[in-house]
Protein backbone atom coordinates (compact mmCIF):
# COMPACT_ATOMS: atom_id res chain seq x y z
CA UNK A 1 0.00 0.00 0.00
CA UNK A 2 1.54 3.46 -0.89
CA UNK A 3 0.89 6.18 1.89
CA UNK A 4 -0.04 9.36 0.87
CA UNK A 5 2.03 11.67 2.69
CA UNK A 6 -0.19 14.76 2.20
CA UNK A 7 -3.12 13.12 4.32
CA UNK A 8 -2.05 13.89 8.06
CA UNK A 9 -4.49 11.23 9.84
CA UNK A 10 -5.31 7.45 9.24
CA UNK A 11 -8.32 6.32 10.46
CA UNK A 12 -7.51 2.13 12.62
CA UNK A 13 -8.78 0.36 9.33
CA UNK A 14 -5.89 2.44 7.13
CA UNK A 15 -3.76 2.15 9.62
CA UNK A 16 -4.04 -1.35 10.12
CA UNK A 17 -3.73 -2.17 6.88
CA UNK A 18 -0.23 -0.09 6.10
CA UNK A 19 0.90 -1.99 9.25
CA UNK A 20 0.01 -4.88 7.90
CA UNK A 21 -1.51 -5.99 11.23
CA UNK A 22 -5.44 -6.80 12.35
CA UNK A 23 -7.46 -3.74 13.73
CA UNK A 24 -7.46 -5.97 17.15
CA UNK A 25 -3.57 -5.90 17.32
CA UNK A 26 -3.57 -2.27 16.23
CA UNK A 27 -6.00 -1.66 19.43
CA UNK A 28 -3.63 -3.42 21.70
CA UNK A 29 -0.49 -1.86 20.39
CA UNK A 30 -2.57 1.72 20.97
CA UNK A 31 -3.39 0.13 24.70
CA UNK A 32 0.25 -0.82 25.53
CA UNK A 33 1.70 2.69 24.35
CA UNK A 34 3.48 1.01 20.96
CA UNK A 35 1.76 3.23 18.51
CA UNK A 36 0.48 6.98 19.68
CA UNK A 37 -3.16 7.83 18.89
CA UNK A 38 -5.12 10.91 18.79
CA UNK A 39 -9.28 11.29 19.74
CA UNK A 40 -11.08 13.01 17.96
CA UNK A 41 -14.45 12.69 19.45
CA UNK A 42 -15.30 8.83 19.01
CA UNK A 43 -12.66 9.02 16.07
CA UNK A 44 -9.41 7.28 16.85
CA UNK A 45 -6.78 8.92 14.85
CA UNK A 46 -3.29 8.01 13.94
CA UNK A 47 -0.49 10.85 12.40
CA UNK A 48 1.87 9.38 9.79
CA UNK A 49 4.67 10.66 11.69
CA UNK A 50 3.62 8.46 14.69
CA UNK A 51 2.70 5.24 12.61
CA UNK A 52 6.39 5.13 10.96
CA UNK A 53 8.02 5.75 13.98
CA UNK A 54 6.19 2.52 15.27
CA UNK A 55 7.90 0.70 12.84
CA UNK A 56 11.40 1.82 13.37
CA UNK A 57 10.27 1.36 16.98
CA UNK A 58 9.69 -2.73 15.90
CA UNK A 59 12.75 -2.61 13.62
CA UNK A 60 15.12 -1.53 16.72
CA UNK A 61 13.74 -3.93 18.89
CA UNK A 62 14.08 -6.91 16.95
CA UNK A 63 17.96 -5.81 15.89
Amino acid sequence: MEIQKEKIYYTVPETAKILRISQSTLNRRVRSGGIKSRKFGSRVLFRIEDIENSVVEVIQKST
